[in-house]
């Protein structure tokens, strides 16, 4: 399997420009700060922080996915569910995979706050949320020509979303009254 140094680049680039980092890092401390500043109970300042923290996190995922993302000349659809194994496997290319597994990371924090956010929140909700997420970014970049609808990359969002929600569910702090 072959990954061409362009592709890697790719890959791993942020589109984000600084000036959005910035701002993004200021409502950061600052909500951080008003948050656990307050006198209000350790439960509701996990929420709020967990709220604080999706809210920026989507807005990171939809800037890099969508908002800042280059038009292309071409929109596509792939509905075949796994194409991207196949293709890795025919044209003896570890891209596929990798983007795969981006996929899966990017959306574990997803999960993770979801579940910060929302303490009695069970699994299928959040699996939901991170699906209709998922949609939401591939029907965006389809419509306005800024990458592929692709149904990998839903099951992959929707896994990440599961492997965060699991993650957090090993936490005491959030078992389930």
């Amino acid at each position: 399997m072959k990954l061409y140094p362009n592709e890697l680049s790719f890959l791993l680039q942020s589109r984000v420009p600084l000036e959005v980092w910035a701002a993004l890092g200021i409502v950061l401390c600052i909500g951080f700060v008003s948050i656990f500043c307050s006198k209000k109970g350790k439960e509701l300042k996990w929420h709020y922080t967990g709220v604080l923290c999706l809210v920026v996190y989507v807005f990171i995922v939809l800037c890099n996915t969508v908002i800042f993302r280059s038009k292309g000349n071409t929109s596509r659809v792939v509905l075949i569910p796994f194409w991207s194994y196949l293709e890795a496997v025919k044209e003896s290319r570890s891209f596929f995979l990798i983007e795969n597994l981006l996929n899966i990371v990017l959306f574990v924090p997803v999960g993770l706050f979801l579940k910060m956010s929302f303490r009695n929140m069970r699994f299928v909700p959040i699996m939901i949320c991170g699906l209709l997420l998922s949609i939401a970014i591939e029907t965006s970049q389809l419509l306005l020509q800024r990458g592929w609808f692709e149904v990998d990359d839903m099951m992959h969002n929707t896994l990440g979303t599961i492997l965060g929600y699991l993650t957090i569910r090993k936490c005491k702090t959030y078992e389930d009254k």
